[in-house]
């Protein structure tokens, strides 16, 4: 029987069987967990929520080809928490989905200490791509985050460019007063290999000077220009207020 077995079986048996479990040395030690292919379900993850929502030293979990679905998410969530030491988690191959994931985001708004998180092939999609982002505009501590495989989209991929650009601009005083006073300037993202979020030609190429002869959608421009009108928003909301 392994670690994880052990707790899974003894914990919540009994007030007595848990003080044991929560003073045994091997647990107290313990850093990581790895709950690959353990057939857990949602019941099951339940149950590791107390023990986990206190533990101070785990630090790294991975789960990966279970059947822990949306409401296994919500306890995951739950672990996030009450959890102050976990900094990274992997989460693969669990079909979270959107309503899964949205639970992970609501506490990734006030979590702290997690910095790694991979969320691969969970079917969050584009929805769950939105939920995320929203918490990114907050979240000033994850540093890594892997999100294979979830068919997010174009779309995903425009909310968490958008999220991750205010997060920049929000937090560093000096490119937020920049981009607030450009006032209604246009911005140029100058790569002759971007033809997306950029013009599709170098700063000092003729083109450059004509929209119309611009070779790429610059993107950049219609993100920094929303931001820049949030921005203003919010200033202009706490003036009122003051």
């Amino acid at each position: 029987m392994s670690g994880e077995d052990l707790i899974l079986s003894l914990y919540n048996v009994c007030k007595r069987l848990n003080d044991i479990i929560n003073v045994y040395p091997r647990y107290q030690t313990l850093t990581s967990l790895n709950f690959s292919r353990k057939n857990l379900d949602a019941q099951k993850f339940q149950q590791l929520v107390k023990f986990l929502g206190t533990n101070a030293t785990i630090t790294s979990m991975s789960f990966m080809h279970n059947r822990i679905g949306s409401q296994g998410a919500k306890y995951l969530a739950i672990i996030l928490e009450r959890n102050t030491a976990i900094t990274t988690l992997y989460f693969s191959h669990e079909n979270i989905g959107e309503d899964g994931v949205k639970h992970l985001a609501n506490v990734l708004k006030t979590n702290m200490t997690l910095t790694n998180l991979t969320l691969e092939d969970d079917n969050i999609g584009s929805r769950g791509a939105y939920s995320l982002a929203q918490a990114l505009r907050i979240n000033m501590t994850l540093t890594d985050l892997n999100l294979e495989r979830n068919r997010i989209g174009n779309t995903g991929a425009r909310h968490f460019a958008r999220a991750l650009n205010q997060n920049t601009f929000t937090q560093d005083a000096t490119l937020k007063d920049l981009l607030v006073n450009q006032q209604d300037a246009l911005f140029v993202e100058a790569s002759p290999s971007d033809a997306i979020w950029g013009v599709g030609l170098a700063e000092n190429d003729p083109l450059i000077q004509q929209r119309s002869t611009w070779k790429g959608l610059n993107l950049m421009d219609y993100l920094l220009t929303d931001i820049a009108h949030r921005l203003r928003d919010t200033i202009t909301k706490d003036d009122v207020q003051d």
